[in-house]
């Protein structure tokens, strides 16, 4: 559950966001009433519905930390090497690596430049390979 969904459900709000699956997926959607009852009447339900919410604020609470205490190159860096996981590339749109990263796509283009520049990347529309992994794991602070 997303808090801007949890949010407007039990603040009896419009849902203004759009999101985009990545693969298929069957989506169910609870009326407003029909999510209230849940709460009040469905132990299971409501501990999954907290636990979820709860889940989401401590992501939330991770992404603002990181924000607050580390560099763009830093988080771009931990970035791309967690979503190259055991290979050397990673195929992700400035875009969506702004968005993981809780910046823009301009500083994200910025950033990859330099990294390309620094030998520590590749770049080709849509597709990343990771030339340098050794000096982004350094940059990233993550031990090797």
């Amino acid at each position: 559950v997303g808090l801007q969904t949890f949010g407007c459900l039990v603040n009896r709000t419009p849902y203004s966001a759009e999101g985009v699956a990545e693969t298929d997926c069957t989506l169910e959607i609870v009326p407003v009433g029909a999510f209230e009852q849940l709460v009040e009447s469905d132990g299971a339900f409501r501990a999954r519905l907290f636990g979820a919410v709860a889940s989401r604020f401590a992501d939330l609470e991770r992404l603002v930390e990181d924000v607050a205490l580390s560099s763009v190159a830093e988080r771009l860096a931990r970035a791309l090497l967690r979503l190259a996981g055991g290979s050397d590339a990673v195929d992700a749109t400035h875009e969506s690596l702004a968005s993981e990263i809780g910046s823009a796509r301009e500083v994200v283009s910025r950033q990859l430049a330099a990294f390309a520049r620094d030998g520590l990347i590749g770049v080709t529309r849509g597709h990343i390979a990771l030339t340098g992994r050794g000096r982004l794991e350094a940059l990233a602070h993550i031990a090797e």
